[in-house]
Parts: structure tokens; sequence; C-alpha cells
């Protein structure tokens, strides 16, 4: 199994040749709590077994928000040893810094490209950030990115 990258205008994009049972078996091995929180940015394989009983099928997938740190060393704390994952593998490790608005629950945007009001806005469980000003607005990470975010906290008083 081989993997290129191909330049894009964006990034990088990998480029994969062989079958996807190559790939599997070149993949690197992850702990259950890793495949429960995966590193964001890393390309994964996941393989999918059907009702059938027939051989996997696979998926490849990268996640769409960083992990949660906490989260993934409680679920290794479950176990004297994390065992390892029988259905996801690291396909590839990707060395890019993660910017701290990435990482924030809460976020301080434009409101929409080139406007220079501002608004909160709040990272959902699927990875879209929606704005808490106008809850039927959300967005993904692309085009947040265009939005001048800084990490935020909110208090009430």
């Amino acid at each position: 199994m081989t993997i290129e990258a191909t330049e894009t205008e964006e990034a990088a994009v990998p480029v994969f040749r062989g079958t996807p049972d190559e790939w599997w078996e070149a993949a690197e091995e992850i702990t259950q709590s890793h495949a429960a929180e995966r590193d964001f940015g890393d390309w994964y394989i996941t393989k999918v077994r059907n009702s059938a009983g027939a051989a996997p099928a696979f998926r490849l997938a990268t996640p769409t928000k960083p992990p949660n740190e906490i989260r993934r060393a409680n679920l290794a704390a479950m176990y004297p040893v994390d065992p390892i994952s029988d259905t996801v593998r690291r396909l590839i490790r990707v060395e890019t810094p993660v910017a701290a608005w990435m990482a924030s629950e809460y976020v301080l945007a434009d409101l929409e490209e080139g406007c220079s009001e501002r608004a909160p806005w709040r990272r959902l469980n699927s990875g879209r950030w929606q704005r808490i000003t106008d809850g039927r607005v959300s967005i993904n990470d692309h085009t947040m990115r265009e939005l001048n975010p800084v990490p935020a906290t909110f208090t009430t008083t």
C-alpha cells in the first residue's frame, strides 16, 4: 500500500493506492480510548461489518473536532491496560497545530465574513458552530476560520 499526498489550494489531500484490506493491515493500531476520542486532523480507517456477516467493509474518516482529552483519560483509566481497538486504526498521522479556537467550547467571532459586528458561538456535538444569538445559524470549521474566531468564556452575574 502507498499513500501519496497531492497539493491543492487548501491542503495536502491523501491519495490511497492498493486495496482497503492493505490499508487496514498497514494502518497503526490504536487503543479503544483513542478510537473513541480521535486526534483532530488524523485519518482513520474503520472496519465495518454488515448484518449478514459478509467480508468487512471499510470507512475512512477524519474527526470534525479535537479530542476531549479528559474523556480519553477517563476511558483509558477504566481498564488496567487500555485494549487495542479491533475496529479502528490510524491510517495517517497529521502533525498540524490545532488553533486555540478549534479546541474551545465557545468563541467570539464575526457574524459573517467581512462584517465587523461580532457574536458568541458555541461548538455543537456534531462539530459545527452555532451562533448563540440566533440558533438557526450553524457553520463548519472552514467557514468559522474566515470569521476571525477567538476563544471565549462567558459568565453570568
